[in-house]
């Protein structure tokens, strides 16, 4: 799958219900941070403050990537509900990956008016 592909894909009618459905089934809980603090009450760890409670899960995520498995698009049982932060962990991605694009300063106006 392309990324042009992708792009048409997490855009459709479909998915888009889809994912309403699937955050839905998971009660907007980020299912990681659920099983985080399920693996550490099992195994007696202390956790971090900040990782001792579960975040809204906003993001919906392909186990198996749509660009690898695009049989497995519109699978459910491929499809766990995840907050920002997890779903950045997962894709390995860090916030100064994004800060080039988040905190650019803006161009300077042309004109004094701001209409």
């Amino acid at each position: 799958m392309t990324d042009e592909e992708a792009y048409r894909y997490y855009n459709c009618r479909k998915w888009k219900s889809l994912r309403k459905k699937i955050l839905a089934r998971d009660h907007y809980e980020c299912q990681r941070c659920i099983a985080r603090i399920r693996s550490a009450a099992q195994t007696g760890e202390t956790l971090k403050p900040a990782d001792r409670h579960i975040r809204k899960a906003v993001c919906v995520h392909h186990i198996q990537e749509i660009k690898e498995r695009p049989d497995l698009a519109y699978d459910e049982e491929n499809l766990i509900s995840l907050c920002h932060r997890c779903h950045d962990e997962v894709h390995h991605r860090s916030v100064d990956d994004f800060k080039q694009y988040r905190f650019t300063k803006r161009k300077p106006v042309m004109t004094e008016e701001r209409w």
